[in-house]
């Protein structure tokens, strides 16, 4: 079953340590022009203000990829407590939502609108339909 939002978060956060490691690697290439630059001081000065824009790049971005996985971990084992308890309770509680489907419209529209196929294949588009046919129930 697919996690579009998961995949999503991991997608991001892949893109994010490919820049911080290419950040790290200007720093060392901007280093080693600096050591071997012999031409004028203005050089040297624009290698040594990229060094500390570059360096400034890498540490935001470095807090932005820690709070991000922090969180992404976060969501993830959330998630899949979530969708470990919804799994023992699906089968009945959508049967259930089906006998009282006809007393409550609102239930029987989303069970009527529900992409079924959706619902097989998506972790969290299950997850989402199992929590809006249990709040219509309650």
């Amino acid at each position: 079953m697919e996690t579009p939002y998961i995949d999503s978060l991991k997608s991001t956060l892949e893109t994010q340590n490919k820049l911080l490691f290419y950040l790290e690697q200007r720093i060392e290439y901007i280093n080693a022009e600096i050591e071997t630059c012999q031409s004028e001081h203005y050089h040297i000065n624009e290698a040594r203000i990229n060094a500390i824009k570059t360096k400034a790049e890498i540490d935001t971005l470095k807090k932005v990829i820690s709070e991000k996985t922090e969180y992404f971990e976060k969501f993830a084992a959330h998630f899949e407590i979530e969708f470990a308890e919804m799994e023992k309770k699906y089968d009945k509680l959508i049967e259930n939502a089906y006998l009282r489907a006809g007393k409550l419209p609102v239930l029987k529209k989303i069970l009527d609108s529900v992409n079924k196929e959706a619902i097989k294949r998506d972790k969290e588009a299950k997850l989402f339909f199992y929590k809006q046919v249990k709040q219509h129930l309650l």
